[in-house]
């Protein structure tokens, strides 16, 4: 099955929709409702499909900011991290809220003292080092590594291609649905749509795993979150 695009998923929410893609503020709405789509899904469970491991090159400092799309982009592109998966080279480093770092060190982030790192913590958007590397430790221990989980990229040209795995992109594609009857005045359409939205957002949690067999129990990986950016966009399509 070939690739869904773009703008195969706004053909889809203008067919069933009986809108215009022609129609600019149709347009500009089709278009923000399926990334919403997207964003909706991303709070549901880390996604297999969103996870990287990162690394990030030490130095003498205490704040290393959170991985960015290109050195232009000023936002983080993590949703969340895996705490437990925080390493350098040759050593695991240890996560703790910063209130107990503050407890046993009140200079800490003041200090000009380095040294050997052990703990880490975040402030704001920023991994934060319980202490500044000194020399030795940066050539020894050289980066830091972790796993993250990723914000879907927003798709914006006709050509782009959601990060969900083919088989699942008709998902984000029931809410934008939605959306667009209940712009056209159809709330039991609108209402219709929501419902298998969630239906299927459920049933994509269960199945859409990267790999498949017996199921076994395991301790879920602690997960430290980044919110949303999207709610603070949405007044751009809102119905009138």
């Amino acid at each position: 099955m070939a690739n869904t695009t773009f703008l195969q998923m706004q053909e889809e929410v203008e067919r069933q929709c009986r809108m215009d893609l022609d129609n600019s503020d149709q347009l500009k709405a089709i278009k923000y409702w399926i990334n919403e789509g997207h964003d909706l899904l991303m709070g549901l469970t880390q996604w297999w499909f969103l996870e990287q491991v990162y690394t990030i090159t030490l130095s003498n400092l205490r704040l290393f900011p959170f991985p960015t799309t290109n050195e232009a982009e000023v936002a983080s592109i993590l949703t969340s991290i895996d705490v437990q998966s925080m390493r350098t080279r040759k050593k695991v480093l240890t996560w703790v809220h910063p209130n107990d770092i503050d407890r046993d060190s009140e200079d800490w982030t003041t200090t000009s003292e380095r040294g050997t790192p052990t703990h880490w913590t975040t402030e704001g958007e920023n991994i934060a080092l319980n202490k500044k590397p000194n020399d030795n430790y940066i050539s020894g221990q050289v980066a830091l590594h972790f796993r993250g989980y990723q914000a879907f990229t927003e798709l914006s040209a006709d050509g782009d291609f959601s990060d969900i795995p083919q088989g699942w992109r008709y998902v984000p594609i029931l809410h934008a649905i939605s959306k667009g009857w209940d712009r056209q005045g159809d709330e039991q359409q609108s209402r219709r749509f929501a419902a298998e939205f969630d239906m299927e957002s459920e049933k994509m949690v269960g199945r859409c795993r990267p790999i498949r067999g017996p199921q076994r129990r395991a301790k879920a990986h602690t997960i430290w979150t980044v919110p949303s950016r999207r709610a603070g966009r949405a007044t751009s399509t809102r119905r009138r």
